[in-house]
């Protein structure tokens, strides 16, 4: 995560999250089907860091200086089922976040409507 964000911000690309939870039969579907589809790749490819979260994990990550643990991580954004899906620019701050399964066509729609968010703030 720390490295996403350090690259974010030399590169101005957003911050795409994915929180996920081992078991959860809709996360293994977008990463099965979803992400690596050529569209998704693309948006993916040009406009962001992916960085892969475990929401239920006691890992300790860094956040802005913090050290957390993902589960808390999860928390703080927000996550009340999984795929739980986040994007942000470099300095932390959440451009719009995403609960729940999402197809190519949805997901591909949703990076790119974030990307224009962020340019027009």
């Amino acid at each position: 995560m720390e490295q996403a964000m350090t690259m974010a911000s030399v590169d101005d690309r957003l911050v795409m999250i994915d929180i996920y939870e081992v078991g959860c039969q809709f996360c293994r579907k977008m990463d099965r089907e979803t992400y690596p589809s050529p569209s998704v790749r693309s948006v993916l490819d040009r406009d962001y860091h992916p960085v892969k979260i475990n929401g239920n994990s006691e890992e300790i990550m860094n956040f802005l200086g913090v050290e957390l643990a993902h589960r808390d991580f999860a928390a703080q954004m927000g996550v009340t089922a999984f795929p739980f899906t986040v994007i942000m620019d470099a300095e932390g701050n959440v451009i719009d976040s995403r609960r729940g399964y999402q197809d190519i066509v949805g997901f591909t729609r949703f990076l790119n409507s974030a990307v224009e968010k962020s340019r027009e703030s």
